[in-house]
């Protein structure tokens, strides 16, 4: 399924399901976008942050670094906030009003991000 299919609510029936599924695909989408900026680091000899909040210490070293705008760390701020809501909570606490907002800018987020990251590729 293309990517851009995976992300259009009206092929599921809300509900729990939905929430589960959207919940699961924007903890995904937030982690392989990480994963890119961490194997960036690792190609270019950027040191990976290990301190304790490193995943947003990641996203500011990635703007320091030039790898990316403060307009795109701003949005993967929002998906890394969502992540880790994701992982610490149970899935009857995703609320449609908490992964809509992502839903919708995802799109714009990724293509921003690979706007970033196309002179690392």
């Amino acid at each position: 399924m293309p990517f851009k299919c995976i992300f259009r609510p009206h092929y599921f029936k809300k509900g729990l399901f939905f929430s589960e599924l959207m919940g699961a695909l924007l903890h995904n989408f937030y982690s392989g976008i990480e994963n890119i900026i961490k194997q960036i680091f690792n190609e270019y000899h950027f040191a990976i942050p290990d301190d304790q909040s490193w995943h947003k210490t990641l996203l500011s070293e990635a703007v320091n670094n030039e790898i990316i705008t403060d307009k795109v760390k701003y949005n993967l701020e929002k998906y890394l906030t969502f992540r880790h809501f994701f992982i610490h909570s149970y899935s009857l606490m995703l609320k449609e009003n908490l992964i809509k907002p992502l839903i919708n800018n995802v799109f714009e987020t990724y293509e921003c991000f690979k706007k970033d990251i196309k002179k690392y590729l």
